[in-house]
């Protein structure tokens, strides 16, 4: 009887260790998500799956291994699951991202709002990332309907700031504006300093699709510096923008050179939806400079 009651406990503490790993592995993709490094965030995420005792099919079809009962248990998976759907997505295997999400949905709590929100909150996203804008808005408008502002300031501010782009790409610029005010407040009070100088980097491209060039590089500008010491890798987005704004003033050859130097980076970051972003604006740069060869190559 001693030994099995022995046996028992060991078992309970390499579950709770494994457990404990796995967390650890799911804020380390987390946040290499966040500097913008999809492939590393990948690869922890996926560590962190195989420490809950589960693991992606060879196929992708399937989770394999088994979960098990327990709720904290099952929670992890599900918010290992959401972030790794960002993670492939964003490395160009949006087919997968949503397939993660629906096997996500048999991991989430109906009565957690936190675990519903931050699920509509990246179908949103990943809906944004093929294109389908309104869509992605209906679902982030679910998120920000059902998040806490004083319990989950930081997963409400990523909805808002998704929710800016979304309104955008369809011209709610008001709107747009609002939300990255919102999520720079909240950004901030929750001392979430990257997530509040995207937050800005956003307001200064509401600035440049409204016309307000010098506001525009002003402020995409300070959102550059804000990134700078804590998520490097977010450069190259912000590089786009400002070869945005070049543009926007006529300056071809100081737009290809920032977009020159943001391709070089997103290559190399494997952020392939972006980097599709920078090699169209990447064509206009070329168009304007009257190399009409070059700009169809890029497009």
């Amino acid at each position: 009887m001693a030994n099995d009651m022995a046996s028992d406990a060991e078992s309970d503490a390499e579950s709770d260790a494994a457990f404990a790993e796995a967390e650890r592995l799911h804020r380390a993709g987390v946040e290499a998500t966040a500097r913008g490094e999809p492939a590393a965030a990948a690869r922890e995420l996926h560590r962190a799956l195989r420490r809950l005792g589960t693991a992606l099919t060879q196929s992708d079809d399937a989770l394999s291994g088994a979960v098990g009962p327990r709720p904290e248990r099952r929670a992890l998976v599900a918010k290992v699951l959401t972030s790794l759907a960002h993670a492939e997505a964003e490395q160009g295997r949006t087919a997968l991202g949503f397939a993660l999400l629906v096997r996500c949905d048999a991991f989430v709590d109906p009565a957690d709002p936190l675990a519903r929100g931050t699920l509509y909150g990246q179908r949103g996203l990943l809906l944004l990332r093929t294109g389908k804008a309104a869509a992605a808005i209906a679902e982030l408008d679910r998120a920000v309907e059902i998040l806490d502002p004083d319990a989950e300031p930081v997963e409400l501010a990523r909805a808002l700031l998704n929710r800016t782009v979304a309104r955008l790409e369809v011209g709610e610029f008001a709107g747009a504006r609002a939300d990255s005010v919102r999520c720079r407040e909240l950004a901030e009070r929750a001392g979430r300093p990257g997530l509040a100088a995207k937050a800005l980097h956003n307001i200064g491209y509401c600035d440049l699709v409204e016309g307000d060039l010098p506001a525009a590089l002003r402020t995409i500008g300070e959102a550059a510096d804000g990134t700078a010491g804590v998520s490097p890798s977010w450069r190259s987005v912000v590089m786009v923008d400002i070869g945005r704004a070049l543009l926007q003033a006529g300056l071809a050859s100081d737009a290809a050179a920032e977009l020159d130097a943001a391709i070089d980076l997103l290559r190399r970051q494997r952020m392939s939806q972006d980097l599709a972003e920078a090699q169209v604006v990447r064509a206009e740069a070329a168009l304007l400079g009257g190399d009409a060869a070059a700009a169809r190559g890029w497009a």
